[in-house]
């Protein structure tokens, strides 16, 4: 009985050895395309992620700094481009927005930039174009930061701060 059930037993047909290798075929097909979209979706994830770091950074520093103005006389100079103040230490803190680049005190913070300005506000969050600055006291009390990087992924950054001493 052993020997007449292994002699009935052929194997498979051409057809279905060729049926199975193209749904192996397919199916591994789908598989590599998903795996392919999900890895260049990762790269430009971090393609993205090194534009942004360090204008993310250079943002942070200028909030920092912008924080801690001393007092409300210490605000030197107030333009679309260029905010000077004193700050907590006596230090003389200058950023500027120049061609593609923001400085701090005349030294490179961040490159690559295509645009960026400080805009000023007043206790109401009205906008003020010419702020006074020392040696009167200033009218500002939130400065804004606005920057951008154009190119395949263009992206901007904006953020408000309030400086401690000009809650008043």
């Amino acid at each position: 009985m052993k020997q007449q059930f292994l002699r009935d037993k052929q194997g498979f047909s051409v057809i279905e050895a060729l049926i199975t290798s193209v749904t192996l075929i397919v199916v591994g097909s789908i598989i590599i395309y998903a795996l392919a979209a999900g890895i260049n979706g990762y790269i430009a994830t971090l393609k993205r992620e090194n534009t942004f770091s360090p204008l993310r950074n250079a943002l942070t520093r200028i909030e920092k700094d912008i924080r801690e103005v001393a007092t409300l006389k210490d605000v030197h100079y107030a333009s679309r481009d260029m905010f000077t103040f004193k700050d907590i230490h006596n230090k003389l803190v200058e950023f500027t927005f120049n061609k593609n680049a923001i400085y701090l005190n005349k030294r490179v913070l961040v490159s690559g930039i295509s645009g960026g300005r400080f805009t000023y506000y007043d206790s109401n969050g009205k906008e003020i174009s010419e702020p006074s600055v020392a040696p009167n006291p200033t009218d500002l009390r939130f400065v804004g930061i606005e920057m951008q990087v154009s190119g395949k992924n263009p992206l901007t950054l904006k953020t408000v701060i309030c400086p401690r001493t000009l809650r008043k």
